[in-house]
Order: C-alpha cells, then structure tokens, then sequence
C-alpha cells in the first residue's frame, strides 16, 4: 500500500499543530524577491564593511598596504590604456596625414592641369615675334576645344587684349550663362566700375608677372549653385614701335551677333601700374627691359566644386573626418603671403585652425596660391574606448583590492579564531607542518610551569534552579571576563569544562618560575575580585574555588577533528586536587608554588602573602601541606571548614552511573588529564603520541 496514501490531510493553510505556515520566497512575486536578495546582500555588505573597518583600525599597515596595492594597480592599467590609446591616436593621425596628403596631392594636380592651358596660349603668345590679333584669334578658335577638353573642371576661357574680353569659349557653358556681359561692349577687366571688381586681381597678376588665382566665388549663372576660381595669366609680347602693331584698326567679331569689339590699343589706367624695378608703366613700351611689353590675359573660368569632387575631398565626411581649406596669395615679389582666409568649410565642421593642438595639415602651392587643407575626426583622436576603459581599469582595481582586503581579513579573521582556541605559537607550528603525520605528534615537554584550576561552588545545586539558558549566559559572561583576565596577565588558557576554568604559566612560552608564579597569583586573586562583583541568574551570589600548584607538564595536540591542545603530568594531577581541596572564596597552592610566592611576598608592593593552611590526605598522593594565597589582611578560613574540606582529596576519574554533569570533578577529558606517569613504564611524550592515536582513531570512526 502506497504510504502517501495515509497521509492526513489537513485544511488548507494550516499545519497539523494549528500553526499558518510561513510562506516560501519562492511564491513572492519576482521583484519581492529581488529586493529581498537586495536586502540581504547590503546587510552582509554592511556587516563585512564594519567588521572590516574595525580590523584595519587595529591594523593601520594594512590599509596602507592595501592603498599602495590600488595605486600600484591603477597607476599600471591606466598607464597601459593611456599608452595604447595614444598608439591609438598615434595611428589614427598617421592615417589621417596619408589621406590628406593624397587628398591634398589630387588637388594640386587638378588645379595644374586645368592651369596648363594658359601655358599653350601664353607660349604661342610670347614666342617669335610681334603676334597679330588676326593670328591670335584663329589659334585661340582652333585650340579653344582642345583647350576646354584637357580638364573636366574648366568652365570656359577667355582672351583678353589690353585686358578688354574679347573672344570667349564656349559662349553659353553649363555654368556661366551671361557670356554677353563679358561681350557686349568688351568687359574692361581694369576698369573701377567692373561689375565683378576684376580689376584688383587683374593689377595683381600684371604686377607679380604670375598666373593669379582668385576666387573661389560663386558663380554667376541662373539656378547655379556652385563655386568657381579665376586663373588670369599676364602675357607679355615683343615690340619695340611706341604704337601698338598688333591692333591697329583690328576689329574682334562677337561670335553671338552683336557689335563688334575693338579696336583696342590701351589699358585702362595702366599709368597706375608701375614696375618698382624700371619706375615705368608695365603697358609702357620695352617695360620689361627686354623687348616685351603687356599683351593682355588669357583667363580660365575653373569649377572650384568639381575640382573638389574629383579629388575626392568632398569625401572625407563619408569616412569621419571633418575638414576645412584655407589659402593666401603670394604678394608681388614672392617673399611675403597674404594672410590665410577660409575658403571652404565641412558641414559641422567649423573653421579648423592650422596651428591648433592635434590639426592634421597639408599644404600645397599652385603657382602663387598656398592652399592649406585641415582635417579632423569628427570624434577626435581620442579613441572612443579610452573614457570607459579608464573607468573599467579603476573599478577593475577597486575590486581587486577589496577582494584581496577580504581574503585578508577573513584569512585575520580566520587566525584570531585559531588564536583564541590555541596558542599562537602552536597555531603557527600546525600551519608549517600541516599535513605532516610525524610534526603533529610532536610533545614537548616543560620543566616549570604553574597550573590553576578554578570551578563555582555548588554549582550542580544551582544549574538545578535555572534554566539551561541562564546556565549558558551566566557562564559566557563569567569566563568571558576570565579571559580577559587572562590577557591582562600574560597568560594562556587551557580550556573550559562545564563550570570549571583552567589556567597555565610558562607554556608554550616558557619563562621565570618566579614571574610565572607573581601572574597566576595576581591572575587568581584578580579572579576572586570579579566573581564578588558577579550576581547568579537566581539572585544569590557566585563564589568559586581556586587551586594552584607547579611543575614539569608535557603538551601537545591531540585529534584531527577539532584538535585540542592538551597539558598532561602530574602537576595538572595535583592542581586539581589543590582546587577539589579549597574552599569557597580561596585560594589553596601547594608547598612547591608556596615557596616562591612567599620570597615574592617579601618583595615591596606585594599584593599578596601566603599562610598555612596545614596537613591533607590527598588521594593518590598521601599527605601533603598547602597554603592559602591571599590579600594582606585577610583571615584565612577557620579550622573546622578547613577539616570538612579536606576529605574532597579525590582523584579525577570518568563519573559512575548517577553523578550528575558539569564540575571539572565530575566529568573526563583528555585534556585536563591528571595522572602520575611510571617513570620505567611510560613516558610523558609516550603517552602524548598513544592519547593522540586514539583519538584519531576515533575521529576517523564513521559518524
């Protein structure tokens, strides 16, 4: 028959002793959840930090460590992300000066080839002799094609004698629509009353004897929304007759119908453009020096945008730069520039100085024009990636140095656990020979030491009228202040067993007999002082008894599982006696420990003297003397409660059927083990190492 089958069932919420049960996380919604977990974890934190916190009070040299550690860290990572990110920026400007280079390269070659027309009509001008209109005019007709076709970014060209336009080609191009404003009446480049003020440019390519570039501007045109440059080339022609040979009586025909042009024979205002080397005027006859005299411009209309299409500069935003161009001219004699003015500007881009911190520049001259192209990534050259890594490198630290701090402080936390259990010296020996058989049974053995034993007076009587709690936090708050005590002076704690405190001097620390001696006595009395100011949980007053003697012990750790470290010899035999053979309130020593404590009471300032309390029939040991230990001016107890205490002379042994638990004299351990060692038979360390085995045999036996 299935079992679940005689499962009772119960109503719904309820549990079979009528309690509601506690409903499981697990039915809460997902957030509920989250917040609880959320909760939890900042208690934990909060706890961690503060127990933390009061660690590194106590060790200062650890938070600098620690400090030192985060610094040494993130001065590391962000030197290596400042390192890559300036590679990074290193690599970025090296690309970006390639392709402003070849961008800026494309340019130039652009720009020349479209100028390279003016040198075929400036050398068919100026080579041979005095060259008739008539001929100029039909070359110009023949090679204007030609001309036009050696570049894609040319809008039309002109001829212009004594700078008055007369021939352009071809008269209706895509971009200038208005030929019969150049036509009509011959446009007189050096007139003030220009209507595209040409005479500056024209005065400036006359003067520097160079091809000028003006411009770029917009050009004029119906629904034209481009941007051209004007290229003029002065040329100059052989003559050496004061009149002109080459126009005489010439008319220009004006290819569209209209009237025609010409003659010219003069430019106007030329007195004002004087040679400074000949003090002459540059139209005047032999002005140059050699023969030549002005001829007039040929001029060439160039589509700044086209030029920049097919550089591919207009490009550059498509690939994350942005950029700009700036240019100067040259002054007359080439030494000295005009200052930079922005010629074009990238959407968004902004005017990108030149000279600024990290601007990527070329510069490039064509003829006299210095054209200067700025690039920059729209980002910047910091990487994008720098910021956060920066971020992740100083967070990345900061956790490394806290997890490293909370392994420490755990691993401190972890030692004073040890440290509270143990003595530190035989803590740090079970490290170092962790895991070796042979070191953990290592005894060692201890001339001199002074053993103390300590348990509260009817103490089974009084566990009987409390309960087990009050039991519990009565003795945590006396031992606890035993184990001050014991702090305060020097000495170390063996163990607690039910009401019962043991205490030893001069191990594992060995020292003088005599100092050993003046830290128990004080440590005892110290004792009776703290239990008089201590109220038992059912309103009487604690009282306990104290016994001490000295001698040779031998110690050691015994069992794997919660290894004990343990004294074994006759003195810790006859301590126990001393203490099972005091009375409330005292404290009894034996006749060895007397002797020193009374040369120590001689001293000046001694808290203590010592006084006999006479013979007792001590089990296992015959008749011995002790003493009380006690202030100046204390009466020791009276006789008759020193005879009724003197039967309780008895041997620790393993409790028969019926006694009841928790005094030292009722129960066993190991530890605490007060036995007289056969000198032929065994030896103490023997015994250690036998004690050891057996309990490791036991902590192997399956649980």
């Amino acid at each position: 028959m299935d079992r679940r089958s005689k499962s009772k069932v119960y109503p719904v919420g309820r549990t079979p002793l009528g309690r509601t049960p506690r409903e499981s996380t697990s039915s809460y919604p997902l957030g509920c959840r989250l917040c609880t977990c959320v909760g939890r974890y900042l208690v934990t934190a909060k706890s961690t930090v503060r127990s933390g916190l009061a660690m590194l009070a106590k060790t200062p040299e650890l938070g600098f460590l620690m400090l030192a550690l985060f610094l040494l860290l993130a001065g590391v990572g962000v030197g290596l992300v400042l390192r890559t990110s300036a590679d990074f920026e290193k690599q970025e400007k090296g690309k970006a000066q390639l392709v402003i280079n070849s961008h800026s390269g494309n340019f130039a070659s652009l720009l020349n080839g479209a100028l390279f027309t003016s040198q075929t009509v400036r050398s068919f001008v100026e080579d041979g002799g005095a060259p008739l209109h008539t001929s100029v005019q039909s070359f110009f007709l023949g090679a204007a094609p030609k001309l036009l076709a050696s570049s894609s970014a040319i809008d039309n060209i002109q001829l212009s004698p004594y700078g008055h336009v007369a021939c352009v080609e071809p008269v209706v191009s895509p971009f200038l629509n208005f030929a019969d404003m150049f036509l009509a009446g011959g446009l007189d480049l050096f007139s003030p009353d220009s209507p595209i003020n040409s005479r500056p440019s024209s005065i400036q390519a006359l003067t520097s004897k160079k091809v000028t570039i003006q411009g770029p501007r917009p050009l004029f045109g119906v629904g034209v929304d481009s941007r051209g440059m004007i290229a003029r080339t002065p040329m100059y022609a052989a003559t050496k007759s004061p009149s002109d040979p080459w126009a005489d009586n010439f008319t220009w025909p004006n290819p569209v119908g209209g009237p025609t042009l010409g003659p010219y024979t003069n430019v106007t205002g030329c007195v004002d453009v004087v040679d400074p080397t000949t003090g002459l005027s540059l139209c005047a006859t032999d002005a140059l020096g050699d023969g030549r005299r002005f001829w007039g411009f040929f001029t060439v209309i160039i589509v700044f945008d086209d030029i920049l299409k097919q550089a591919r500069i207009s490009s550059l935003g498509d690939t994350g730069y942005k950029w700009s161009i700036a240019r100067s001219d040259e002054l007359w004699d080439g030494t000295e520039r005009s200052s930079f003015s922005w010629v074009h500007v990238a959407d968004n881009a902004g005017e990108l100085s030149p000279t600024a911190k990290g601007a990527i520049t070329k510069e490039v001259i064509v003829e006299t024009s210095a054209w200067v192209f700025t690039i920059e990534r729209y980002e910047g050259w910091k990487p994008w990636w720098r910021d956060g890594f920066l971020a992740g490198v100083l967070g990345l630290s900061f956790f490394l140095v806290s997890t490293v701090l909370h392994l420490l402080l755990q691993h401190q936390a972890y030692l004073n656990l040890l440290f509270s259990m143990l003595p530190r010296r035989i803590v740090e020996k079970i490290m170092q020979d962790y895991g070796d058989r042979k070191a953990a049974l290592t005894a060692e053995h201890f001339d001199h030491v002074v053993v103390l034993f300590s348990d509260i007076v009817n103490y089974t009587t009084l566990v009987n009228t409390i309960s087990p709690q009050d039991t519990m936090d009565m003795l945590n708050s006396l031992f606890s202040t035993f184990d001050e005590l014991v702090e305060r002076n020097g000495l170390q704690k063996v163990e607690t067993i039910g009401d019962a405190y043991m205490v030893v001097a001069g191990t594992p620390d060995p020292g003088d007999p005599r100092e050993q001696a003046r830290r128990m006595a004080h440590m005892a009395q110290d004792m009776l002082e703290a239990v008089a100011n201590t109220i038992a949980p059912d309103g009487s007053g604690l009282a306990i008894r104290i016994g001490i003697h000295c001698g040779s012990v031998v110690t050691g750790v015994v069992g794997k599982k919660m290894p004990r470290w343990c004294l074994f010899g006759d003195t810790v035999n006859v301590s126990s006696r001393m203490e099972s053979t005091s009375v409330k309130g005292m404290i009894q020593v034996s006749e060895p420990l007397a002797r020193i404590l009374s040369e120590l009471a001689k001293e000046p300032g001694a808290r203590f003297v010592v006084s006999q309390r006479g013979a007792l029939q001590i089990k296992g040991k015959g008749k011995m003397v002790t003493y009380w230990l006690h202030r100046p001016g204390e009466t020791p107890p009276s006789k008759e409660t020193t005879t009724d205490n003197s039967s309780k002379g008895v041997l620790i042994h393993t409790p028969p059927m019926g006694t009841p638990p928790g005094s030292l004299h009722s129960s066993f351990d190991s530890c605490s083990i007060a036995r007289s060692f056969d000198s032929e038979a065994h030896s103490p360390v023997g015994v250690v190492a036998e004690l050891a085995e057996v309990a490791r045999g036991l902590d192997s036996l399956p649980e």
